[in-house]
């Protein structure tokens, strides 16, 4: 049975993909900062901060997720594409990809945002637009 590790799960696209996920035949693991998360008994819940790397790893060792969706990032609408935050979650992204691929993971997805193609009047697409952020 495929285990999915959920970051940033209470957010507004992570609680998206949990609901979507629980029509699945999966297991659901969900890790928010804040504790604040999906109260539905298919759901494991997890509290920490993906920051603390040694904290990080070890919840990836605990879980070992067959699959892991990363949408945790610093995300305060006008502040998130200047954050000095920004360097510590790409470091705590790299040691999370990394614990789970030791961890015997197999399938990683990173969301993000518009923020990391060119800015344009036009409309993003995906696979298109150039990847040029204005921004860390």
């Amino acid at each position: 049975m495929m285990r999915v590790l959920v970051t940033g799960s209470s957010g507004f696209i992570g609680s998206h993909c949990v609901r979507r996920m629980l029509a699945e035949e999966c297991e659901i693991h969900a890790v928010s900062r804040t504790g604040r998360d999906h109260l539905r008994s298919r759901v494991h819940s997890h509290t920490a901060d993906l920051r603390d790397v040694t904290r990080t790893t070890a919840l990836v060792a605990d879980i070992r997720p067959t699959h892991l969706l990363h949408g945790a990032w610093v995300a305060t609408p006008g502040k998130y594409k200047d954050s000095p935050e920004n360097h510590d979650w790409l470091e705590a992204s790299l040691a999370l990809a990394w614990a789970f691929g030791r961890h015997g993971g197999a399938r990683f997805v990173g969301i993000g945002s518009a923020a990391e193609y060119a800015p344009s009047e036009t409309p993003c697409v995906e696979d298109e637009t150039p990847v040029r952020p204005s921004s860390i």
